[in-house]
């Protein structure tokens, strides 16, 4: 067995090149960071120096190559990405929290406003219907704001009723948005529902997804028992998820799904975001969780959303792994461990 054979299939390429470049007589000597794969099947990071000998005539003999196991580094070094990852997402969410509360205040003082006519005018129209039918009654047909009624005496009722309904969505979805981008101390100890979670984040998120796709899937199911977790933080993984799935669609007629499962054996709620989207490739989808790693630089993507996502699921002692064909979609599954007292 050659060190060819135990490098890291991704690695592979690097490695040749690298060696092509030694025999070309291009470099003399260098290093370059690339994984092995253990016999137990863990990767291990090595810092490869080798160094070729040569006969007079230049030709490679061998390698004088020394390895160093910088594992451990690469450990501390991801930790103190993923560090920065989450102070660049506590700075981003407090700000939005600022930005939020102050929108929630300016948009709750009229909405109220609304709301409480809308109340008012649906009493009032009670009221004057009666009186409105009797002179229907004597009188015939009439118009009111141009509109006959013997129409309006159905219209009505359900034009008071849309807009009663318009102001408590915009209630919720401020509430919604409050909610999320509260700043408040971690508490991963507390019961969660994952559907209602999925429910909120929907609810935020629903005017992005009638913008993605007219064909998305919300399965519940029942009976799916509570995790331990902090709401808010499973939230902005959902969003995040659901958000990336919505990011990948080439079409608005493409589907994306959501549901939730509950795996007995394992002991663990399972939620599951699949997408028809345009998929991952095999060479970079097991970075898609680091830090900064996004291939949606052109469109703002910061690379934050994979990485904080993974980083709450880990600490909530779950796990969340990604399955894809490029041209066919993506799955992202979480699992999160069912609450115990």
């Amino acid at each position: 067995m050659s060190y060819i054979d135990l490098t890291y299939p991704h690695d592979m390429e690097v490695s040749r090149q690298y060696l092509n470049e030694l025999n070309s007589n291009k470099k003399e000597s260098g290093s370059i960071e690339k994984r092995y794969v253990h016999k137990n099947g863990r990767l291990i990071w090595a810092n490869v120096t080798p160094t070729a000998i040569r006969d007079k005539d230049g030709t490679v003999k061998y390698y004088i190559t020394l390895i160093e196991d910088i594992t451990d580094k690469k450990r501390l070094e991801e930790e103190a990405r993923l560090f920065q990852a989450k102070m660049i997402h506590t700075n981003k969410m407090t700000s939005l929290g600022t930005i939020v509360s102050g929108v929630a205040h300016e948009i709750n003082n009229p909405n109220s406003f609304i709301m409480s006519n809308a109340y008012l005018l649906n009493d009032i129209w009670k009221d004057a219907f009666s009186i409105l039918a009797v002179h229907h009654q004597n009188e015939g047909d009439f118009l009111l704001g141009g509109i006959q009624f013997s129409e309006l005496k159905d219209v009505m009722p359900k034009l008071l009723e849309g807009i009663t309904e318009g102001t408590e969505r915009i209630r919720n979805i401020i509430d919604g948005l409050k909610k999320f981008a509260r700043s408040e101390p971690s508490d991963i100890y507390e019961k969660a529902d994952m559907n209602q979670v999925i429910k909120n984040a929907v609810n935020i998120l629903t005017p992005h997804i009638k913008k993605c796709t007219t064909n998305f899937h919300m399965i519940c199911k029942e009976d799916i028992p509570q995790v331990r977790g902090n709401v808010q933080q499973l939230e902005q993984v959902v969003i995040n998820l659901i958000m990336n799935a919505l990011q990948a669609l080439p079409e608005r007629e493409n589907n994306v799904w959501v549901s939730t499962e509950h795996d007995r054996r394992a002991g663990c709620v399972m939620v599951k975001i699949s997408d028809e989207g345009v998929g991952i490739s095999a060479d970079i989808i097991d970075r898609i969780t680091e830090p900064f790693f996004t291939t949606k630089i052109e469109t703002g993507g910061t690379g934050l959303g994979l990485s904080i996502s993974y980083a709450i699921v880990n600490e909530h002692r779950g796990s969340l792994d990604f399955r894809s064909k490029p041209g066919k979609g993506t799955t992202a599954t979480v699992r999160l461990p069912v609450y115990e007292e």
